[in-house]
């Protein structure tokens, strides 16, 4: 059963149930009502509107109050003498404002509604998503309106588009509402002459970008998986996840709930970052960097209610990657008497928001160390799996470099002198020593000496060489806590023993 049709059903049942007052939220008024006249339609049910802008109920066509209470004691006045005619929904567009603002007489009469035991009729308020409703109406139903769905999507387009585009196009409007998806498609054709999906691409990230202010970054990163060099097991893990995480219909055979995300642990300059945009770019959908320290306000309760919002928006960039880089400083812990309690109460969002969101999105969250983070973060349902990213070993060293020399254009080959020298280097460090070969390069005004890559391995001091016991002390924890990325790479199969980290002896000079 797909989202409409399931919201469809949720609201009939309510209605034949006589719920007397249920809360829909939807910000598309017009797609909701016409839903609703559609259902009442199917239950033999007149449908009476109260326009807030106007100020009229509509069943009729008949002016009949242009007040919002008033409009209530029309209601309240049917409660009290039944009618023989057949039951009526009423909708109440917008009167979620009323309750923002506390409006004792609205509450108090809606509540009289709630507590109707002889009442026929539905009294139905449509509002902004995810409303919380105040105490004295906590205990009515609210259903939030789904979004249009990929048959939805895919239905509007002609039969031009091939299934792979129609795919990709309704995977780039999932978690956008239908006003904003035939606003993309209209600007499409506009600028193309034809909906394309690399446009609606585009169009997709700017208004997620418009949407998510300053407090996310959104981007389409074009890094993919074959850009990252070893890290074997992880990236097997995550293709036997993507389709599954694309295509949740794949998953109902098997009643699977979708993949959740990973949280990634170990070596600084190791590529745990890269990995996050890699992710996304591979799967040709958006990432949502999420850096909850740029919500922090001195205001009581704006910091929670800005890290709602920003969760709240990778429902609209849904299927979406959301990265969260060096996780331990955003959620650990502090003393409640020195914050407030701001970091527990954020920590409980976020715990929430993994456990319980019911839209698509990965979340891939990095660390450099772990210990500082509380229990509840690390265990099994927050996330799929927990990676440690280890240093490179000589085959995925080895990768590095050749991945390094094919994005600059050069053609040096990766001889064993390369590997030996580079034993304990990060990818970052790794990196760095091939761009300074290549400013060499430039300032000579020559192809990439070789050499110069060796000269500068050997005059740099690698992380794990300046915070051995630092980055000894990662790896011993990692055993038995992470999967490692790239298997068995370097915990040994032997009494799962951290395999020590011992640089070749060289002789620090320009010679080779």
């Amino acid at each position: 059963m797909s989202g409409l049709q399931l919201f469809r059903s949720q609201i009939a049942e309510l209605i034949k149930a006589k719920t007397p007052l249920f809360y829909l939220g939807s910000i598309e008024t017009s797609r909701t009502l016409k839903e609703l006249r559609s259902i009442a339609s199917t239950l033999n049910t007149n449908v009476q509107i109260f326009d807030f802008s106007a100020g009229v109920l509509e069943g009729s066509g008949k002016r009949t109050t242009t007040d919002p209470i008033g409009a209530l004691d029309i209601i309240l006045k049917r409660m009290q003498a039944p009618s023989t005619e057949k039951p009526t929904l009423w909708v109440l567009p917008f009167f979620h404002l009323l309750l923002q603002a506390s409006d004792p007489f609205a509450i108090g009469k809606l509540r009289n509604i709630v507590e109707s035991s002889r009442f026929d009729d539905s009294v139905i308020i449509i509002g902004i998503p995810c409303f919380t409703l105040p105490p004295e109406l906590n205990d009515i139903p609210a259903l939030d309106a789904p979004f249009p769905d990929a048959a939805y999507v895919e239905s509007q387009l002609d039969p031009s588009h091939s299934e792979e585009e129609k795919a990709r196009i309704s995977r780039m409007c999932m978690g956008l509402q239908l006003r904003e998806i035939e606003d993309l498609f209209s600007r499409s054709v506009v600028r193309q002459g034809r909906i394309d999906a690399e446009t609606i691409k585009n169009l997709k990230g700017d208004l997620l970008r418009k949407k998510g202010g300053n407090l996310v970054e959104i981007q389409f990163p074009n890094e993919t998986l074959n850009q990252v060099g070893g890290m074997r097991d992880l990236k097997e893990w995550l293709h036997s996840r993507k389709e599954a995480f694309l295509n949740p219909a794949l998953l109902q055979r098997w009643n699977l709930p979708g993949p959740k995300g990973i949280l990634l642990t170990g070596v600084p300059g190791c590529g745990k970052s890269l990995l996050g945009k890699a992710i996304a770019g591979a799967w040709e959908i958006p990432l949502v960097r999420f850096d909850p320290s740029r919500s922090y306000s001195a205001s009581l309760g704006a910091t929670e209610k800005g890290v709602i919002q920003c969760l709240e928006l990778t429902r609209a960039a849904s299927p979406c990657v959301l990265w969260i880089d060096e996780i331990e400083k955003c959620f650990s812990l502090a003393d409640p008497r020195t914050d407030g309690g701001v970091s527990g109460r954020l920590l409980g969002i976020f715990l929430n928001f993994l456990q319980e969101r019911d839209f698509p999105v990965f979340t891939v969250a990095t660390s450099n160390d772990l210990s500082s983070m509380p229990p509840e973060m690390l265990r099994k349902g927050r996330w799929d799996e927990i990676f440690f990213v280890d240093l490179p070993g000589r085959e995925e060293r080895k990768a590095i470099f050749e991945l390094l020399f094919l994005k600059h254009g050069v053609t040096t080959r990766t001889d064993k002198d390369l590997l030996l020298l580079s034993e304990g280097f990060s990818g970052a460090e790794i990196e760095q020593s091939v761009l300074d070969a290549l400013y060499k390069s430039i300032s000579r005004n020559s192809c990439l000496n070789p050499f110069d890559i060796k000269i500068a391995l050997k005059k740099t001091i690698p992380l794990s060489t300046s915070m051995k016991e630092k980055i000894e002390g990662l790896r011993t924890w990692a055993v038995g806590r992470a999967r490692p990325a790239n298997g068995e790479h370097p915990i040994t199969n032997t009494g799962r023993r951290v395999v020590p980290l011992v640089r070749p002896k060289v002789n620090h000079d320009d010679s080779l």
